[in-house]
């Protein structure tokens, strides 16, 4: 079986208005692809819909046997991701990034 990896570019909102399309495209991905990379490295504005998308896409990715990466988190997500305890559920999240402070 060929290795298709599919990269799908998060802009710049990740948030209850947004969720919804990125869901559809990132449902669409898995349906084609052996790896998927999600860039949040332009996500700026985020909420809880958002951080709940990247958990679900995890777990999703997971059952499916499928290889998924979150690349690049601004400090603020990683410092959300970290705060709610859920880099556990999302498996390829950055390392380097989860201790970083929103507020320092």
């Amino acid at each position: 079986m060929e290795t298709k990896a599919i990269q799908i570019e998060v802009g710049a909102t990740l948030d209850i208005d947004t969720v919804g399309s990125l869901h559809r495209q990132i449902c669409d991905a898995m349906d084609h692809a052996s790896d998927l990379d999600l860039d949040l490295s332009a996500v700026v504005n985020f909420d809880t819909a958002g951080m709940q998308l990247l958990v679900a896409t995890a777990l999703a990715c997971q059952k499916r046997g499928l290889r998924v990466s979150f690349a690049g988190p601004r400090a603020e997500l990683a410092a959300a991701v970290a705060s709610l305890d859920l880099a556990k559920f999302l498996g390829a999240w950055p390392v380097e990034n989860a201790n970083h402070e929103v507020c320092a």
